[in-house]
């Protein structure tokens, strides 16, 4: 597992330095942005378990050496383990947009929150990366994988969550 994370770094640190000045940054505005849609959780390890569900998102956008983007989202779904349960989660996160290729941009940063239920309440914390498609200057499809880690007990997870929605600038 290690050695993933360490190529993903060396990936993203070897994309930056690749960049020309047709692979800058979007300049952005300060806006408000709102993203919504379905998420997903699946095991890395062992048996496939998956949880199923909706996230919402609100954040602010900004410009601090890159283009930036935090705000506070909030998540539910099922989880298929065991006997079935609901699951709540609530994060912070805090983005950057790495490069921007005519309609596509490619970002990275983290988030760190509470997963809460029908289970013991869980604090998690990770890296995350995704993508955005711009249908129009103000709409994009958004694409994210999170790797959270569990703070409780200071270890991974062993699984992804991922994003597929619609995000609006406004």
């Amino acid at each position: 597992m290690k050695t993933i994370l360490l190529a993903a770094l060396v990936g993203l640190c070897a994309t930056s330095v690749l960049a020309q000045s047709q692979f800058k940054a979007r300049e952005v505005p300060e806006q408000w942005v709102l993203s919504l849609g379905g998420s997903g959780t699946t095991t890395t390890t062992g048996d496939s378990q998956t949880l199923f569900g909706a996230d919402i998102s609100l954040g602010r956008t900004g410009h601090l050496l890159l283009p930036l983007e935090g705000g506070l989202r909030q998540s539910f779904g099922y989880d298929s383990r065991d006997s079935g349960s609901v699951l709540f989660s609530t994060r912070g996160y805090l983005d950057a947009t790495l490069l921007s290729y005519k309609k596509l941009d490619l970002f990275a940063g983290g988030s760190v929150g509470l997963t809460y239920g029908n289970t013991t309440p869980l604090w998690e914390a990770g890296p995350e990366a995704g993508l955005r498609f711009w249908l129009k200057q103000d709409v994009s499809i958004l694409g994210r994988v999170e790797y959270p880690f569990d703070l409780n007990n200071g270890r991974s997870e062993d699984h992804l969550r991922y994003f597929l929605g619609l995000q609006v600038k406004f």
